[in-house]
């Protein structure tokens, strides 16, 4: 199985380690409404369950690092404070 998005696998882009809902659902073999409860679970308990994401706006897209969502997979608690990814 491969880690690349299907759009950066077509474009023969790099590989981003920062996924969408819709990409980090696929990866997890989950729903998108799954992950995205997850997300606002991780926000609503102050990091301390769920699945750590940012949004660059208050209504934006949540964007989810590869590392985060394996250890939410595992059932793991989410780790410390990881860096914001470069606006393009």
């Amino acid at each position: 199985m491969t880690t690349e998005s299907p759009k950066a696998a077509a474009a023969g882009a790099a590989v981003s380690p920062w996924l969408t809902v819709q990409e980090a659902a696929e990866y997890a073999r989950a729903k998108p409404s799954t992950v995205r409860r997850a997300c606002v679970e991780f926000q609503r308990s102050n990091g301390k369950r769920g699945l750590r994401s940012y949004q660059r706006t208050t209504r934006g897209a949540h964007l989810v690092h590869r590392d985060d969502l394996d250890t939410w997979i595992r059932g793991e608690s989410p780790g410390k404070r990881r860096r914001v990814p470069a606006v393009a």
